[in-house]
Parts: structure tokens; sequence; C-alpha cells
């Protein structure tokens, strides 16, 4: 069914507001991020907000999980790539680095739903552990370790917790970057975050 030009522009409305919303969350945080910010950053007036979105709450969740959605949608292609283990974790690594090195306001957003201990009740809402793309991405990593522990490719290991290490510790270092007036190549920080989940950190005999 072809899309007419009215939903084109409609689309784009809705995209530019979620967009705005977006970098009023990354700079305010959850709680904070009004409609009227909003509507001054997209350059809209603030009633034009309501003919696409019902109030606040489903503008910012909405906004959220598009956003979420484009990250899952990325790491699933990774976690569902052909290869050895090493090379799809890296393949994973490399695409949620260089995801949030191109799109530092989202990761700023992404921190602010991960850690929703200081928002208001409606705002925790959006909390990270909350939405469903973290759900399903948790549960496509668990069966990814599950799969390189039963092809004998990495030591037996309770998958939850290596799930836990990996996901913070990749954050760990995206937050370092983002806070870096120069960072190394993503590949470096790749090859690095890779070597040292794989070899840890004692020095070969």
């Amino acid at each position: 069914m072809k899309t007419t030009k009215e939903e084109l522009v409609e689309q784009f409305r809705i995209s530019s507001i979620q967009d705005a919303a977006i970098r009023v969350i990354a700079r305010k945080g959850l709680s904070a991020a009004s409609m009227q910010e909003i509507a001054t950053e997209a350059g809209i007036a603030k009633g034009t907000i309501y003919l696409y979105f019902e109030n606040q709450q489903d503008l910012l969740e909405r906004s959220v999980d598009d956003a979420l959605s484009e990250l899952l949608r990325k790491l699933t292609l990774a976690l569902e790539s052909a290869g050895e283990f090493r090379d799809r974790f890296a393949l994973l690594v490399r695409t949620k680095v260089e995801f949030f090195d191109s799109n530092h306001d989202l990761f700023r957003v992404y921190l602010a739903i991960k850690h929703p201990e200081a928002l208001d009740q409606d705002s925790r809402r959006c909390s990270y552990r909350e939405r469903p793309q973290h759900k399903i991405y948790h549960e496509k990593l668990l069966r990814f370790i599950e799969e390189g522990i039963t092809g004998g490719e990495i030591k037996q290991m309770k998958p939850s917790r290596v799930a836990l290490f990996l996901e913070e510790g990749v954050v760990a270092v995206i937050l370092q970057r983002l806070a870096e007036d120069s960072s190394p190549q993503a590949s470096e920080d790749v090859d690095w975050i890779v070597d040292l989940i794989l070899h840890g950190i004692s020095k070969p005999c």
C-alpha cells in the first residue's frame, strides 16, 4: 500500500518531535523534560505535539521505545550473524560502541532510563529494565552465551552473570568515550574489550 503525502508529512513531524524529545531528555533528564521545552526544541507550537501524542508520558515512552527498538534491531543482527563466538562477540561490541558514538544524545537517554532511581514514579515507567526491548535483548544475549558454552568456545560459567558483566563493561567504556575530549578509534576499544573478556588480564606465561 502506497504511503500518501499526508502520511509522510505526519511521519516526519512525529519523528521530528521525538528527536527533539530525545535531545531535551539528554540535556535535562526524563523527569525535567517539559512539553514546552520539547516544542521549542522542535520549532513548533506546544499544542501541535498533542495532535500526535496523548500527553507527556505518551511522548516520552514512545520516544524511548523507538530509540531502543533501533538499538535492539542492530544488536539482534549482530547476535544472529554467522561465524565463531569471538567474531560474533566482536561484532556485537562494535555495533553497540559505534551506535552510541554516532548517537550521544541517545546514550544519555539510555543512561537516564538505565538508572531511574532519582526519577519520579511516572518517569520510572520508562526504566530500561521495564522496557520490552531490554528483556528481548537480554534473552538473546543469554542464548548467545549459552551457545558459546555448549559449543565449547567459552568455558562453563553462569550465563546470567556473564551477560551482566558484558552489558555493564561495554556501557562503562562507552561512557568513558563520551567524557573524553579525544577517544581512541572505536575499533581499538572494541579489540581491547574483546581481548579482555576472552583472555582476561593475566600476562601469558
